[in-house]
């Protein structure tokens, strides 16, 4: 159970840290629609529906929905990778561009890559995993 926990850890642990080093490479933005207040106003609803969530519902809290079993366990740390994966390839391949919506970037570009073969290349690749 532990070794689980600490893989999803682990799994997050990169995600953030390829986040932040690829924030650093994108584009300067020319425009933005008052980008870090709505992303503030979004964090604070998100929040205060939690905290009411969890208040209403305390049986929530420790609710073990599957029985513990490590196929279970191991199969939501697959899918956990595999949504990081996939938030990552997504920033890598949008690169310079990637950007909060709603912004303009200098110099934007139209990202024209083969999709389809990226995606078939993803899901080959998740589905061996699984």
């Amino acid at each position: 159970m532990e070794l689980f926990s600490l893989l999803i850890k682990i799994c997050w642990l990169i995600f953030i840290v390829v986040w932040v080093i690829l924030s650093f490479k994108t584009k300067k933005n020319i425009y933005s629609d008052n980008e870090r207040r709505s992303s503030f106003i979004r964090l604070a609803i998100i929040l205060v529906v939690i905290s009411a969530v969890k208040r209403i519902f305390p049986q929530l809290d420790n609710a073990n929905i599957f029985p513990f079993n490590y196929i279970v366990q191991a199969g939501g740390v697959m899918i956990c990778a595999a949504g990081i994966v996939f938030a990552i390839w997504a920033r890598v391949h949008i690169g310079k561009n990637w950007g909060m919506p709603m912004s303009v970037k200098e110099e934007p570009e139209l990202v024209t890559t083969d999709l389809i073969d990226s995606f078939v290349i993803l899901f080959t690749l998740v589905y061996v995993l699984l």
